[in-house]
């Protein structure tokens, strides 16, 4: 159905109009009927920056893709508005190192919605130090709408919570709570209350937390989106940390992580984990938790709540991958039913499978590299557009092609796992992907090279990297991922007790661990 500029226009006040009060499922019903080919270039930015903020990034690069990427000779190029919007979808959808260069091509303050996409890009890898700047000059810029600037504040204030730095985000917050009442911006005002609770939370005032989440939760009941589960959340871990010796409570909490998995809400379910834990007091349960996020920052933040460093043992990291029940719309990907059903943890080690399936992945060597990138993280799944900027590298992402390479990979790692008889899954949900267990105790050892959080850890992993070998320091930085100059001066300092020998002089030195010496009998 064709639209004139008339409909379009009342289409985006109605579009504006759902999206702020939480109905995301009406604006997305009336932006998939939209022939895209068809969209008048001046409506097609603020249609696609709707997409996005209701979580379809997909739909919003299909929307801009006519713009960014004509073939027509005669197209007048992109605006920097017009990058902006697709970088920003792009940042959703997981294409992280395409939306970079995109951003980074803008003159940003000129568009300082950018600044807004960069801290986004630091939020998905739980960066939020870095994300901190980046917020601040969005707040600042000139020319915002006061709906913008609040949008602005309450990311800021998310960034320090996740931070610890709770005293600089009230009042930030309180000035949100203000402006949201008094201009009936419901979804922003609950997601406001929802992060004035975690602040409750951290200093233990439990009921007031409690009180805070009420409203948010009825303003939200509705619409029933992530944001909704956010408040959910932290009403269930409070009243678990009000009482931490209630079965009842702890219960009723485990059965809303239960929720949150069948809800593909995987960072919540991380998040219900780690706070689980914590209560419990059980560092076996905490290491599960670490083992199976990748983000040194997270580890950082988990410490700051345990109150001191949390080892995990050798650099072998193991994830411990949810169950998953057979889905039939995803049959075609995932496969039917369990190979093994036997009680007990199983441990798969991918250099195994990778090693023994050599001739298969001969023909297909996407396949190593997709398996690969989805053992990365227990928790959280790798977004489609993360998926083909790994398995195809210096491709464009292509929002019309881009489903279908990445699930002809995903078809074919799926069969291997049938011909190696492994219990895993491919879980496909939207633009979504994970590993899941078709068995209950299923183990993927990741061999992770994590950032240590302590010199010895770092030691200890450098000793399992090189065992035996002479190394440079900027191989050793390469291995592990830590500064060269942090390197550097951790070699000084295991230098000097004796841990390492240092063999030549300046730029051409390198470094050999030194054998452990036998006590005496």
């Amino acid at each position: 159905m064709d639209h004139s500029e008339t409909d379009y226009r009342k289409l985006l006040e109605t579009l504006e109009t759902w999206t702020r009060e939480g109905h995301h499922v009406r604006s997305l019903s009336a932006l998939a009927e939209l022939n895209f080919k068809k969209i008048p270039r001046a409506f097609r930015c603020p249609l696609a920056l709707i997409a996005s903020r209701i979580q379809q990034p997909l739909l919003a690069l299909k929307i801009m893709s006519p713009v960014l990427h004509s073939e027509h000779l005669l197209h007048e190029g992109p605006s920097d508005q017009e990058k902006l919007v697709y970088a920003n979808a792009l940042t959703l959808l997981g294409g992280l190192r395409e939306a970079k260069e995109i951003l980074l091509s803008l003159d940003l303050e000129r568009s300082p919605e950018g600044y807004l996409t960069l801290a986004h890009l630091g939020f998905r890898q739980w960066n939020y130090r870095d994300s901190l700047p980046f917020l601040r000059s969005y707040i600042q810029a000139q020319g915002l709408t006061e709906y913008a600037r609040i949008v602005g504040k309450l990311n800021l204030a998310a960034a320090l919570i996740a931070e610890v730095r709770m005293r600089e985000a009230i009042p930030i917050l309180e000035s949100i709570l203000a402006f949201t009442h008094e201009h009936r911006h419901h979804l922003l005002h609950a997601n406001a209350l929802e992060l004035m609770s975690q602040i409750d939370i951290h200093f233990s005032d439990y009921a007031a937390a409690l009180k805070r989440l009420a409203p948010a939760e009825e303003m939200l009941q509705s619409a029933k989106s992530i944001f909704y589960f956010y408040v959910i959340k932290w009403r269930r871990l409070a009243k678990c940390l009000m009482q931490p010796q209630s079965e009842t409570a702890l219960a009723e909490a485990l059965k809303f992580r239960e929720l949150s998995v069948s809800q593909g809400y995987w960072e919540i379910v991380r998040s219900m984990d780690l706070y689980v834990a914590l209560i419990r007091r059980s560092e076996p349960a905490m290491r599960e938790v670490l083992w199976g996020t990748p983000y040194m920052s997270f580890r950082k933040h988990a410490e700051r709540l345990w109150g001191g460093p949390i080892y995990l043992g050798d650099r072998s990291e193991v994830s411990i991958f949810e169950r998953t029940d057979e889905h039939k719309n995803d049959r075609e990907i995932r496969g039917e039913g369990a190979h093994d059903l036997r009680q007990g943890p199983t441990f798969l080690d991918p250099h195994d499978l990778l090693e023994e399936s050599a001739r298969h992945l001969a023909r297909h060597p996407l396949c190593s590299r997709a398996f690969s990138i989805l053992c990365q993280d227990r928790y959280q799944s790798v977004r489609l557009g993360t998926l083909y900027s790994e398995l195809y590298p210096g491709e464009r992402l292509d929002p019309f092609q881009m489903r279908a390479r990445v699930y002809n990979v995903l078809v074919r790692l799926r069969a291997l796992f049938r011909a190696e008889e492994w219990p895993l899954a491919i879980d496909v949900r939207a633009n979504e992907v994970r590993l899941a267990a078709l068995k209950p105790n299923v183990a993927v050892i990741t061999r992770r090279r994590l950032k240590m959080s302590t010199q010895d850890d770092f030691l200890r992993a450098a000793r399992a990297e090189f065992a035996g070998r002479s190394f440079t320091a900027a191989s050793l930085a390469e291995r592990t991922g830590m500064s060269k100059s942090y390197c550097l001066r951790a070699l000084n300092e295991a230098r000097k007790r004796g841990v390492i020998e240092v063999q030549g002089e300046r730029r051409g030195c390198r470094y050999r661990f030194c054998r452990a010496r036998k006590k005496a009998a």
